[in-house]
């Protein structure tokens, strides 16, 4: 296709000449589409479906889908995106754990008088430290209850919901691995 002379421009698309619209308030005839709710190939589209009545939830541990639990034994958890001579057979989604914890009124005063020299409060060292693994634990729980015998891609996050409540958040992605080879 040949570009026109500078200053001059094609001539518009396939519009139709002027004084051949339709009058104001009619539509135009239909075009190559089928109007709405009819397929000319098979007839007037179906009704759809109704959603299911919602119903009890399965107790947990039982989907629709049960996955075969693994033995209990070793766990393995990484933070790297694969598990060194393991393949990784099946993701299983995202696993978490959440701790939320309080020092409590005693603690907190002694943490608090600890806090105006410097250095490491051991208060609030234990308190995290504790939460950490009591986080970890409840994600390898919620993992072992998805089928999966490993974590991998594990990360820690940490906020604090008011001055007195810290919540701890330990997360990865569940898989079902086996040895490689």
């Amino acid at each position: 296709m040949s570009q026109p002379p500078p200053g001059q421009y094609p001539p518009p698309g396939p519009y139709p000449p002027p004084g051949q619209y339709p009058p104001p308030g009619q539509n135009p005839a239909p075009g190559p589409y089928p109007p709405p709710g009819q397929n000319p190939a098979a007839g007037p589209y179906p009704p759809p479906e109704p959603y299911p009545a919602p119903g009890p939830y399965p107790p947990p541990g039982q989907y629709s889908t049960p996955v075969q639990n693994p033995a209990p034994g070793p766990f393995s958890v990484t933070t790297a995106l694969e598990l060194r001579d393991m393949t990784i057979e099946r993701d299983l989604g995202v696993t978490f754990g959440l701790v939320v914890r309080s020092m409590g009124l005693a603690r907190s005063l002694g943490a608090s008088v600890t806090a105006l020299r410097q250095g490491e409060v051991p208060q609030y060292t234990a308190l995290l430290e504790e939460s950490r693994r009591h986080a970890i634990d409840r994600m390898i729980d919620n993992a072992r209850l998805l089928g999966a015998n490993a974590i991998i891609a594990m990360r820690f996050d940490s906020s604090e919901i008011n001055q007195q409540l810290t919540e701890i958040v330990a997360y990865g992605t569940a898989v079902l691995a086996r040895p490689a080879g």
